[in-house]
């Protein structure tokens, strides 16, 4: 976006303004007064990722049925202004079956979010956030655990423009029901794993 009209501007304050960067994109700083305000002149980009692995990369076992399988740390940043909620969608488009295999299904996340911590459960989630049922009968995070070949693990993140009701312990589709016409902006996120 462009430098808001009349930024230090008409102020009898003490007033420094630059250009850098700031969580990665171009920005103007302005300080007036010991306070900080950023200005960021490209738009910043919903972007999800993870310590654990880059996109493309192979998932650590630890996170998988072969060992511990509790879910990898993810993280995000440029959620939009106008969201009031997260979803996350984690499935396998390679599985065997008609329909992708769900692992792990969360919604009604707090926009300030930034992101999960490893081992996240339902007990450890934010207070507001909700969790559903994945594809192996359970609420919460299931692993990879292909049962041959290698394949691919998509973590899919809604940004939507309002909070969803209590689902009760929904389905993928429930939830993709559910956000029909209130999903403002998505980003995504693939790894990989084939059985050790």
């Amino acid at each position: 976006g462009k430098k808001p009209r009349g930024l230090c501007g008409g102020s009898a304050e003490p007033c420094h303004l630059f250009t850098s960067w700031a969580e990665g994109y171009p920005a103007i700083i302005s300080f007036i007064e010991n306070q900080t305000e950023v200005f960021y002149l490209e738009p910043r980009f919903f972007h999800l990722q993870s310590p654990s692995f880059a996109y493309g990369d192979r998932i650590p076992t630890k996170h998988t049925c072969d060992s511990s399988d509790y879910s990898p740390e993810i993280r995000w940043s440029g959620v939009p202004n106008k969201a009031m909620s997260l979803a996350l969608i984690v499935d396998d488009p390679d599985a065997p079956t008609i329909l992708p295999w769900v692992h792990w299904v969360v919604y009604n996340m707090p926009s300030s979010l930034a992101g999960l911590p490893e081992r996240s459960t339902a007990i450890n989630y934010p207070e507001e956030a909700l969790s559903g049922m994945n594809d192996f009968g359970s609420n919460g995070y299931g692993g990879p655990c292909p049962p041959s070949g290698t394949h691919r693990y998509v973590f899919k993140l809604y940004a939507l423009d309002s909070v969803l009701p209590d689902l009760l312990n929904p389905t993928k589709a429930d939830l993709v029901e559910a956000m029909e016409g209130h999903i403002i902006a998505e980003t995504v996120l693939i790894g990989t794993y084939s059985y050790p």
